[in-house]
């Protein structure tokens, strides 16, 4: 993430201190003093206490925007397509009927790697993303992406008037300022029976075995940050059939932030090992979830 999305400035728009989902603003337990984290008791969602509002993340994104970043140091998205290949595949298994024809969104889609895979699958895909400039780069590369923000009166105009058979997340729930109006809007534009993909890192990860700073991950215009429990909360609340929710396997050395360079080494021969255990305590580092609307 750039400095420019984790600068520790914008004080003046950390001010709201309710829950970015159920709205609660009292009913927390403290996770972290330095900033202060809090865990909603209502959802599960954690969130700095106070949060930074929508003003705060709009002055953010127009602050990275008008960074000065070298984006020919970028990978074409077509590069990077080949990240997503076993997320492809599970959709197909999932969700077969998105492949070929199926319409789909990338909310936050960045340089649009994740749209190019879908596109090169089958897909229709859209993606849309709030900062121009990495628009521009990426449809240098014939992915379909518009400059918007899944909020009410952010998505762009031409995309109002479509519904989708399945809308995705990637690395970007937790930057929603209201999540209750984000699945209005999912209600809004999701097709009937179609699905929604979300994946996110988790707050209750390894990776904070030491530093239990949240904002040094996410940025300090992070909304509402989803444990498992949390998604599956928020799921069932809205009225969605779970398909499938779980960790992403991984190594685990490289979720931890302080083991050096030379003990993610031994961790390549031990990560497969140690994960399932992590996992299954409820302390992976990364969720999936598949879900459609009952």
């Amino acid at each position: 993430m750039s400095e420019g999305l984790r600068d520790n400035g914008f004080q003046e728009y950390m001010v709201l201190k309710d829950c970015p989902y159920c709205h609660d603003s009292a009913n927390f337990a403290e996770i972290a003093a330095s900033p202060r984290t809090v865990k909603c008791h209502t959802c599960g969602l954690y969130r700095l206490y106070p949060r930074m509002n929508r003003y705060g993340q709009t002055a953010m994104l127009k602050n990275y925007e008008d960074e000065e970043v070298d984006l020919t140091q970028w990978n074409s998205p077509l590069v990077n397509v080949i990240n997503y290949s076993s997320i492809i595949e599970k959709t197909k298994r999932i969700f077969p009927f998105i492949f070929p024809g199926g319409r789909v969104l990338d909310v936050g889609c960045g340089e649009g790697s994740f749209v190019a895979a879908l596109t090169q699958a089958g897909a229709n895909a859209t993606g849309i993303e709030p900062i121009e400039k990495i628009v521009k780069f990426g449809k240098e590369y014939g992915s379909d992406l518009r400059v918007g923000r899944f909020e009410v009166g952010g998505m762009p105009s031409d995309l109002k008037k479509h519904s989708f058979d399945l809308i995705c997340f990637l690395e970007c729930i937790y930057y929603m300022s209201d999540l209750s109006e984000t699945f209005g809007l999912i209600n809004t534009y999701l097709k009937p029976g179609g699905g929604l993909y979300i994946k996110c890192h988790t707050p209750s990860s390894m990776y904070y075995f030491k530093d239990n700073d949240y904002s040094s991950r996410y940025g300090r215009g992070v909304a509402g940050m989803p444990t498992k429990k949390a998604l599956t909360y928020m799921l069932n609340h809205e009225g969605y059939r779970i398909h499938e929710i779980g960790y992403y396997p991984e190594n685990i050395f490289h979720t931890i932030q302080w083991i050096h360079i030379e003990e993610q080494r031994i961790g390549k021969i031990t990560g497969g090992l140690i994960s399932p255990i992590i996992h299954a305590i409820e302390k992976g580092d990364r969720i999936g979830l598949y879900a459609s609307k009952v």
